[in-house]
């Protein structure tokens, strides 16, 4: 015989508001539930979704709010999060981190270094030149590549080997092109 589930017991009103409370600075249109004291169930129901919505993108530890206008800057959306939340994946951020976007690309200030983005296309040749650009106009310290998930851990301080990298992900995964975003890189201040 199989076991019967345990029904949950239905959230009280106050939860719900705690939950508004807890995702409103990803999810911009639960703002409207802050003062309330009543709920309908529609209005539970559209709470208890953008919840799991922000459940399934990742936790409040590696997920980032972005105001209005910053999400408008940006010019590669693939790094904002979707299904209604306006937020980046950043891996690991502190307290102090601050997030600037000069030019379209999104730049992270975090544990006293400033990390830089650049989007690029999932083109071999065309990675290869603006790496090779980069490391030659810029006194980089460490370069890693930028994913949909964030930054990834796995990084160079040479052109070579962060290309050699690259192109080693780009023969192993056919969908490459659908979570390769560019490359993020640190230099030292003077």
């Amino acid at each position: 015989m199989s076991k019967r589930k345990k029904r949950l017991k239905p959230l009280t009103t106050r939860e719900y508001l705690r939950l508004v409370k807890q995702n409103s600075d990803l999810v911009p249109s639960q703002r409207k539930y802050k003062r309330r004291v009543k709920l309908n169930r529609w209005e539970k129901g559209a709470i208890t979704k953008a919840a799991n919505n922000v459940a399934r993108a990742g936790s409040h530890k590696t997920l980032f709010p972005l105001s209005k206008s910053q999400a408008r800057a940006i010019k590669d959306k693939s790094l904002i999060v979707r299904r209604g939340i306006r937020g980046v994946r950043i891996n690991n951020p502190v307290r102090d981190t601050e997030i600037h976007i000069i030019d379209g690309e999104l730049e992270v200030q975090q544990n006293g270094r400033l990390w830089h983005s650049k989007s690029l296309p999932p083109d071999i040749d065309l990675i290869d030149a603006a790496i090779e650009i980069l490391f030659i106009t810029r006194k980089i310290t460490f370069m890693s590549m930028l994913t949909t998930n964030g930054r990834s851990d796995i990084g160079d301080d040479t052109p070579e080997g962060i290309i050699s990298q690259v192109a080693s992900y780009l023969e192993q995964y056919a969908d490459f092109d659908q979570w390769f975003v560019g490359v993020t890189w640190y230099y030292e201040p003077d």
